[in-house]
């Protein structure tokens, strides 16, 4: 019987399910994810989904950093989160954008996340080969319909049964003669990040600096 339960045991590490054990972070930048809201509200008037701005493509709305106590990363210069309709934190995010001139890329934003990534890695104590990678592309990019590309790492686990996923991401678009880039670190309630692909991503097998200089928009 010890046998038996050795292997069982041996089988759900190697399946990956240690997932559900690792000590991921559930906090981001002071907001700790499916709290409600108002645990972090800068004015002493209760926020609701009215205060927020509706999302196009899930059933959340987007709160500024102006109305919620953040606590604040020298990596990153801007911050929100996204409610549902019980005012449940189901998003954290914060992001920085930065830009390199086309014909010298060198995908600074890569680096950067990589890098913070292994740093995030080493203080929770887990492998950042743990992060997956996946590499996508939006036609319908940004509100001024430009192609965008993504380069992103993330891990999927489980807080209290609910599916979460811990992530950062390099977005690129282009305008003019310069490669803009959006770094972003953040944790999300995984359901509504599958919706949010499905609205407007499609995955593709690899992501490289020669594909991220060339621009498709209306291609």
């Amino acid at each position: 019987m010890k046998k038996l339960l050795g292997i069982v045991v041996l089988g759900l590490l190697l399946s990956g399910c240690d997932n559900f054990d690792k000590k991921y972070p559930t906090k981001l930048f002071g907001i700790e994810i499916l709290d409600n809201v108002n645990s972090y509200k800068i004015s002493d008037q209760d926020l609701t989904i009215k205060d927020g701005s509706k999302r196009e493509y899930t059933d959340t709305w987007l709160i500024s950093d102006r109305k919620i106590r953040f606590n604040e990363s020298s990596n990153f210069a801007n911050y929100s989160i996204e409610i549902d309709k019980n005012l449940k934190v189901v998003d954290v995010s914060g992001y920085i954008y930065f830009k390199e001139e086309r014909d010298n890329f060198k995908n600074k934003c890569e680096k950067r996340r990589d890098d913070f990534l292994k740093g995030v890695s080493k203080l929770h104590n887990f492998p950042f080969r743990n992060f997956k990678n996946k590499y996508f592309i939006n036609h319908r990019g940004s509100s001024e319909k430009k192609t965008t590309y993504t380069d992103r790492k993330y891990i999927i686990f489980k807080k209290n049964n609910e599916e979460l996923i811990l992530a950062s991401s390099c977005v690129y678009s282009h305008k003019e003669h310069n490669v803009w880039q959006r770094f972003s670190y953040w944790i999300e309630v995984y359901d509504y990040t599958k919706e949010r692909m499905m609205g407007n991503m499609k995955e593709i097998k690899k992501l490289k600096n020669e594909m991220i200089k060339f621009d498709f928009t209306g291609l």
